[in-house]
């Protein structure tokens, strides 16, 4: 093979083609999955005495954090004036609460001063691994007036919301 001083010669480039409607195929929109609702209450009905006891239940599915804490309360808030029910159980298990301490004070302030003389009682129900190894919400609520119960277990909150107050001493 003869060596020459020339570079070598380079491929020329493929023209580009533009592609015509008619070679297109309509891709079909992926179906956006349904939203899940964040928030859902209904009034339930629990057994006392041959009687039922109303009650509010609210599940919440969205992670409870500083900023959306007061947005939840409102909801909360507004399904209670709308049932008109004087015991609230909230179910935190769908959901997640990322809370410090200080702010599970301040949300346990929030919910004494707005429901002590509205509500008779208050459940909050947590994921096991949301539940702080202290109580402290339960007495924040009920040492200002409200009795409060905390629990991961639903069953027992429920049996709880629905039994009858104790007689005041």
């Amino acid at each position: 093979m003869k060596k020459t001083n020339k570079p070598a010669r380079k491929a020329s480039p493929k023209p580009k083609r533009k592609p015509t409607a008619a070679k297109r195929k309509p891709v079909a929109a992926k179906p956006e999955p349904a939203p899940v609702a964040t928030f859902q209450a209904k009034v339930q009905s629990g057994p006392v005495d041959g009687g039922a006891i109303p009650y509010l239940e609210v599940t919440i599915r969205d992670q409870v954090t500083e900023d959306s804490m007061v947005r939840l309360f409102e909801q909360v808030r507004g399904e209670i004036s709308r049932s008109q029910v004087k015991r609230v159980l909230v179910d935190l298990r769908e959901g997640s609460v990322a809370l410090t301490i200080s702010d599970m004070h301040g949300l346990a302030k929030m919910v004494a001063t707005t429901f002590v003389g509205v509500l008779e009682r208050f459940a909050l129900v947590l994921r096991p691994q949301d539940a702080p190894a202290e109580k402290f919400f339960e007495p924040s609520v009920s040492n200002r007036g409200l009795p409060t119960f905390e629990t991961t277990d639903p069953a027992e909150a429920a049996d709880w919301i629905a039994a009858k107050l104790r007689p005041a001493l």
